[in-house]
């Protein structure tokens, strides 16, 4: 059985992107204020006559660029230019912008061959400018995409050295460590920040770190007395969503509600992402965000498009985000999901696991979705093996997904009789754990495999997904239950052949 996301509890971990593409995102996202100076602002402007640094320069410029306002850091301005630690990226953004060229990364190019290109010209890069942290984070990224794990810590550790109170690198490092299973790291690093008190970008990464790691931030009641502050709401967005969440996981939805809302005023496409998840699934989609377009939304457009059935977009976005974010564990799911299980296009979602397990090598969802798209392709040995070196701990819901794909690799090695009870008993467990759709859509895989096969208990089969699906309003259960009409239709026209052709 394909494993698909368990979303429920996504949090509002920060975007990790190079920092030529994050800055040309800002750009593209932010409106341009006129003559008002934000809080935030004002906030990097503050920092930078207190304390002077180059690092306190480059936040000032980058807050002025994005809010059409240089003419109130020429000083900050003049020392980027000037200081040799400055780092080059930050340069480049400087000449581009004069330019007025838009920023992106390159696109077309392969991930990997992207990321290889990537590490070459970062490794050129620092071996000039050494103390370049922004570049170091660059390096990290491209590193973590390819697996290469260790070197992307050192890497990282290497930024946090040069670099502690930037909140670029302060934000990618905290992503980096949520990204390899330690929210506890990411949230001490932002926490023993000072800038994070008086940083709503910051605060929000602290309490999605908080989250991840299954505690309450510390930091909560400044975080709330931050969002009544005079912020922009583009500044706001992600806190606000990230405060939201927390609100809706205690069973608070009129605060929730609230917070979710107001966050959609500036937001960005993290936090719309956000808010389409928790409205979809706590509060049964009643907040309209159909006027809301941030560039590169591509996360929520793909869950969207899901919720709609619309499998084609579906996939195209899910893409996207997952050339966006290529070491994004929820990217490599959904695409692989969609497009081996949904689409019929396991070769497809083979691509896509190649590069995302190289992050997230032991993923059990990951390495379940490999196990089963090689089984669509026919490589069953291949599949075997890949489940077999999948540690498993019975009794919980990951468990008994896998535990049903073990069951699919039985039908189709000719053995249906385990393979039901391996279905059977993936059933059992979730309904135990009050997973209802997940049942549904285990006994719904179970009757296709038992009409594959032709065996006796295909009718008894069939009649259960039809009465466990009757009130399901899933789009990827409604498509597995049209896949198993047309299969049922077509074993029902063999039966009435071979009656007929018997009298």
């Amino acid at each position: 059985m394909k494993s698909f996301l368990g979303e429920k509890d996504r949090k509002i971990v920060p975007r990790w992107r190079g920092f030529r593409a994050s800055v040309g995102n800002t750009q593209n996202e932010t409106p341009k204020l006129g003559d008002r100076v934000s809080p935030s602002l004002q906030s990097n402007v503050d920092d930078w006559r207190r304390e002077g640094t180059l690092w306190t320069a480059l936040d000032a410029v980058a807050g002025a660029i994005v809010e059409g306002r240089l003419d109130l850091v020429t000083d900050a301005l003049s020392r980027v230019q000037v200081d040799p630690q400055t780092p080059p990226a930050a340069l480049a953004i400087l000449v581009e912008h004069e330019r007025n060229n838009s920023v992106h990364e390159d696109a077309d190019l392969p991930v990997v061959a992207r990321c290889r290109e990537q590490i070459r010209a970062s490794r050129i890069r620092l071996g000039e400018y050494p103390y370049d942290a922004i570049e170091w984070i660059d390096l990290a990224r491209s590193f973590t995409t390819l697996g290469s794990l260790e070197k992307a810590r050192r890497s990282v550790a290497a930024a946090l050295t040069l670099a502690p109170a930037d909140v670029f690198v302060l934000r990618a490092a905290s992503r980096f460590y949520i990204q390899q299973g330690d929210p506890d790291h990411a949230q001490w690093i932002l926490t023993k920040a000072p800038r994070t008190l008086r940083n709503p970008w910051l605060l929000a990464s602290e309490i999605a770190a908080a989250s991840v790691a299954g505690r309450e931030s510390q930091l909560l009641k400044v975080a709330e007395r931050m969002e009544r502050a005079d912020f922009r709401d583009e500044d706001l967005t992600e806190l606000r969503a990230a405060l939201a969440t927390v609100e809706l996981d205690a069973g608070s939805q009129t605060k929730g509600k609230r917070l979710l809302r107001r966050s959609l005023n500036g937001a960005n496409e993290n936090a719309l992402a956000q808010i389409q998840w928790m409205d979809h699934t706590r509060l049964g989609n009643i907040i309209d965000i159909s006027g809301t377009k941030p560039p590169n939304r591509h996360e929520a457009a793909a869950w969207k498009a899901f919720f709609e059935g619309n499998w084609d977009t579906s996939v195209d976005k899910s893409l996207s985000w997952f050339q966006d974010q290529p070491f994004s564990v929820n990217a490599g799911i959904f695409s692989s999901y969609v497009l081996a299980d949904i689409l019929g296009r396991p070769d497809d979602a083979l691509a896509i696991l190649d590069i995302s397990l190289r992050a997230n090598a032991e993923d059990v969802t990951l390495l379940n979705n490999l196990a089963y798209s090689y089984i669509q392709i026919g490589k069953i040995d291949i599949a075997a093996r890949v489940l077999e070196s999948i540690q498993r701990k019975p009794d919980n819901l990951e468990y008994a997904t896998l535990e049903a794909t073990v069951g699919l690799l039985a039908f189709r090695q000719g053995l249906p009789d385990e393979g039901r009870n391996l279905y059977e008993n993936a059933i059992k467990t979730f309904q135990r754990g009050g997973a209802q759709d997940f049942a549904a859509r285990a006994a719904v895989y179970l009757a296709i495999e038992e009409v594959r096969a032709r065996t006796p208990n295909s009718a008894l089969a069939v009649k259960r997904a039809f009465d466990l699906t009757k009130d399901n309003k899933r789009a990827d259960v409604a498509a597995k239950i049209q896949e198993l009409e047309r299969i049922a239709k077509a074993w029902l026209s063999e039966e009435g052949a071979a009656v007929e052709s018997g009298l």
